[in-house]
């Protein structure tokens, strides 16, 4: 620390930023068209060397949707972070401490796996600070576990991040407006057989049960 000054900050368009590395950290499952989805962001050099870069971003990504038992039907999407061009002896991709990041609710529990010779990984049952979370009119968040992955080509390891997303739909919109009408106008049809043929009630009911299929 030199005359009481802990840490500068630099911006991406100054000289000296220039002279930091930055390690190249994708979104690898990202839609967007540049690729980094991340906002340029001032650096935070500290006195101890320490070098921090925060930057803010808007993620589109690609997630497969299952819709078998829709509208009752629960989605899981993730985010995969990697390095493109590093490997573990350069960038050591892993999750925050709780006392770093500032996770509340279960503790976090590590589940060791090693799914072939060549791919280890250990899962994490938070991973997604949701402070700051607001809620989706939609869709319920159910949980957000994370998932490190070492992959081994050769001699280098490469490390990845995955950020699990379950969410859950919510139901009650689609039971009052789509669910429920049906299956008065399913019944009201049905009705129509149980009517004489010659009965004025069979047409009437008929014209009903049409205007409220339309």
């Amino acid at each position: 620390m030199f005359g009481g000054i802990r840490d500068v900050r630099f911006s991406g368009d100054d000289d000296a930023s220039f002279k930091l590395w930055r390690p190249d950290v994708l979104l690898f499952n990202s839609v967007s068209e540049s690729f980094d989805s991340t906002y340029s962001s001032r650096f935070i050099v500290s006195s101890n060397g320490d070098v921090q870069q925060n930057p803010p971003g808007i993620f589109r990504f690609i997630c497969q949707i299952d819709v078998t038992y829709y509208p009752f039907d629960r989605q899981t999407c993730f985010l995969k972070l990697g390095s493109w061009t590093y490997n573990g002896n350069y960038i050591n991709l892993d999750f925050l401490l709780r006392e770093i990041i500032g996770l509340h609710g279960n503790p976090i529990v590590v589940e060791p796996e090693r799914s072939s010779p060549s791919q280890a990984s250990y899962f994490v049952n938070e991973s997604i600070d949701l402070q700051v979370y607001l809620q989706n009119g939609e869709w319920d968040l159910e949980g957000t576990p994370g998932k490190r992955v070492v992959q081994k080509f050769g001699s280098d390891e490469y490390h990845e991040l995955y950020f699990y997303i379950h969410i859950r739909r919510r139901t009650l919109a689609y039971g009052i407006n789509l669910i429920i009408p049906s299956l008065v106008i399913s019944m009201m049809t049905i009705l129509g057989f149980t009517l004489p043929p010659d009965a004025c009630e069979k047409i009437t009911l008929e014209k009903v049960v049409n205007r409220k299929s339309v």
